[in-house]
């Protein structure tokens, strides 16, 4: 369900969430309340730890943009743990190496959405013409049109 981040915001922020954010508020400390001596260490140091982390822990709310999740990066590396599983298959190290520095790159361009094919076309003139400053050629920088196409 792909909704806008203006809908997520008022959904993350209606009278529902907050009530439901607010009671779980109130029963952290209801519980941290409570005597030591009723709870165990490692309990009273989750608790301790949650309410040392409760802002940052609800932050994706404020912007909907964001997510509560990290999917979004765990199906980015999937591709490239897959890879590296099978990377006991390459002949040398440099060979590994080699594959790990282009996957970061079409990786990135899949990020920034432009196409790996017209990024990698496009350094290789730019080194041919003998171009050395090589963070200027990086995907986020070398100034390509958005495409769909990987």
């Amino acid at each position: 369900m792909d909704l806008p981040p203006d809908e997520i915001f008022k959904r993350c922020n209606d009278a529902y969430t907050n009530g439901t954010v607010d009671d779980l508020w109130k029963e952290l400390f209801d519980l941290l309340a409570l005597p030591e001596s009723e709870m165990s260490d490692l309990m009273q140091r989750a608790l301790k730890y949650l309410h040392s982390f409760w802002k940052q822990l609800f932050n994706y709310r404020k912007n909907g943009g964001y997510t509560i999740d990290n999917l979004a990066a765990e199906r980015a590396i999937r591709p490239l743990t897959v890879q590296r599983k099978n990377s006991l298959f390459f002949c040398s190290t440099q060979g590994e190496s080699n594959s790990a520095t282009y996957n970061t790159f079409i990786e990135t361009c899949k990020q920034m959405d432009i196409s790996f094919k017209d990024y990698f076309r496009r350094v290789m003139k730019e080194l041919q013409a003998g171009r050395v400053d090589y963070e200027n050629l990086l995907p986020q920088t070398i100034d390509l049109e958005s495409t769909n196409k990987y």
